[in-house]
């Protein structure tokens, strides 16, 4: 029996558990506190820190395979003042990092597209790709009071080629049949086709554009179409727009009759060559006492067959085994967990992750000297969230819960405020884009992670949250200089909150351990994640982390 004990305890030691840690640190250089900022992991091997300025430029820095620094450049491309910047998609195509940003040049909404050679670092190209109609000071009155939707473009690209598309989107176009226009490209920026998509044979005035995805070289789009009461009545379509062959197809995917959808997602799972939407729309807002509101939404979570278009599943959140794990924690709740859905993920295995989280706006009222009175925003809360994981088919596999309580605050003097007003699946709209950074919000919310072998949560949180999460009892984050950079493992977690571990080790307790989790990127291939953490001093560190 000794000898049985000593060979075991010798092997021990050679039993390894995958686990998300370091493996390379780059030299430190200073914090990015404005503009917007993305880390890229390029196919070449590359990686790629940017930071986009409306003042100070283009930032880049570039790193080998070997995580040596091989340039840092700052680059100048002729895209305007970017008085009323947006970033719309960062991505690797054909060996150039493609910088997709928008602006509105004399009122006339413009998107850019700037190539920037991924070996070097060097500016290739800025070329203006699509324009929408110079915007009226009564359209601007229409957009801020009228809830007219502002002309906006939306850039997608295929996840398994380089091709990609945008749209040109603009509710003010006088023809109701040229409000949402589609163009595709080729992975060498070529222009391959270019389609408007409305309702068939006009029957909405309305159409709004969802989301769309790219799949080699067709497309797929969700449309919300619809009339008002003013407009031949409440009536309205959810339409799925199949663009084959350079020729747009309509399938009906259902009918709300009072309802109005706000926002949607759409997703191409590359093993069961099915789509994925997911829905919300406003139900009503119910009023809570003083400067106090809540509103109610629904949601339509369904799968789409493509190749015969209609729905094959629809799934129902309020089903999922979330519901008693949050009762176990949060024991004072009358609601339950109230979160809204903000990313969709397709895994590799053809299993669908979803991430929801707990949004409320904060709104504060005010009264000058002269008796007039308003509100103003002073935050976002962002409370506890979830990831629910469905096999294939749509029925669920497991949940876990990540209780956290954070409050976003407001940019001052306009900065980057349009960070701090989230809406539904702001998650969703800053992957593949870059993220702003202001008044430290950028430390705030959370990642998810489906790595090679395991999954995870990242995000930062103070320590004393560590005991406080097993009684529901949460310390609210407003500044984050007490916080550090946790690691959820929520692989197979069975128990109603899963561990959490410290993502990088700390030399001395006043080490900084931060990490701006919301740019980072991952490499399914290499089995890479990359992102940046914070150094005293007010430096920063490209750190690149491995299972």
């Amino acid at each position: 029996m000794k000898k049985l004990t000593l060979i075991l305890a010798l092997l021990c030691p050679l039993v390894t558990i995958a686990q998300l840690k370091p493996v390379a640190e780059s030299e430190i250089f200073t914090e990015p506190e404005d503009g917007y900022a993305r880390m890229l992991l390029l196919k070449n091997g590359n990686t790629a820190y940017l930071r986009i300025t409306k003042k100070d430029g283009l930032d880049v820095r570039l790193y080998d395979r070997s995580h040596k620094q091989i340039a840092v450049k700052t680059l100048e491309p002729d895209y305007g003042k970017l008085r009323a910047m947006s970033v719309e998609g960062i991505y690797d195509v054909a060996g150039n990092i493609t910088v997709f940003i928008s602006e509105w040049e004399n009122s006339v909404p413009t998107l850019y597209r700037v190539q920037i050679d991924a070996q070097t670092g060097d500016l290739k190209e800025t070329r203006t790709i699509a324009t929408l109609d110079k915007t009226t000071m009564g359209q601007g009155y229409a957009m801020a009071f009228g809830g007219v939707p502002v002309p906006d473009f939306i850039v997608r690209k295929d996840p398994n080629s380089d091709n990609y598309g945008a749209i040109r989107y603009n509710t003010f176009v006088s023809d109701r049949d040229k409000r949402v226009e589609l163009i595709q490209y080729n992975a060498s920026g070529v222009e391959t086709a270019r389609n408007f998509l409305a309702a068939p044979d006009g029957k909405y005035k309305y159409t709004q554009i969802l989301d769309f995805v790219i799949v080699d070289q067709e497309a797929y789009a969700l449309l919300y179409s619809f009339n008002t009461a003013h407009s031949g009545g409440a009536s309205n379509e959810l339409l799925l727009a199949s663009v084959k062959d350079g020729t747009p197809h309509y399938f009906n995917l259902g009918r709300s009759i009072t309802r109005r959808i706000n926002d949607g997602i759409l997703r191409y799972n590359h093993v069961t060559k099915n789509l994925i939407f997911l829905t919300t729309e406003h139900i009503s807002t119910e009023k809570g006492g003083w400067g106090k509101s809540e509103n109610k939404y629904a949601t339509q979570f369904s799968i789409i067959d493509p190749a015969n278009p209609s729905i094959k599943k629809s799934v129902d959140f309020r089903q999922s085994s979330l519901r008693p794990k949050y009762k176990k924690v949060f024991k004072d709740s009358d609601e339950g967990f109230v979160g809204m859905p903000q990313q969709l993920y397709i895994n590799e295995d053809g299993s669908f992750t979803v991430l929801l989280e707990e949004v409320a706006q904060i709104m504060k009222s005010s009264r000058s000297t002269m008796g007039a009175g308003g509100y103003y925003n002073a935050g976002v809360q962002l409370g506890s969230a979830a990831i629910i994981t469905y096999n294939e088919d749509g029925t669920e596999r497991n949940s876990v819960l990540i209780p956290k309580s954070q409050t976003t605050i407001p940019g001052m003097f306009g900065g980057a405020s349009e960070y701090v007003t989230v809406t539904s699946f702001y998650i969703a709209a800053r992957n593949n884009t870059a993220v702003a950074l202001a008044a430290g919000n950028q430390f705030k919310s959370l990642v998810y992670l489906n790595g090679k072998e395991k999954s995870y949560v990242m995000l930062n949180d103070v320590e004393e949250n560590e005991e406080r999460i097993q009684k529901g009892k949460l310390t609210n984050i407003k500044g984050v200089s007490d916080c550090n950079a946790y690691i959820y493992d929520i692989t197979g977690v069975t128990t109603p909150i899963p561990a959490r571990t410290m993502a990088f080790e700390k030399a001395g307790k006043r080490d900084r351990n931060l990490a701006i989790f919301n740019i980072s990127d991952y490499d399914r291939e290499t089995n890479t994640y990359t992102t940046l953490k914070l150094e005293k001093g007010n430096g920063v560190k490209v750190v690149w982390m491995s299972e």
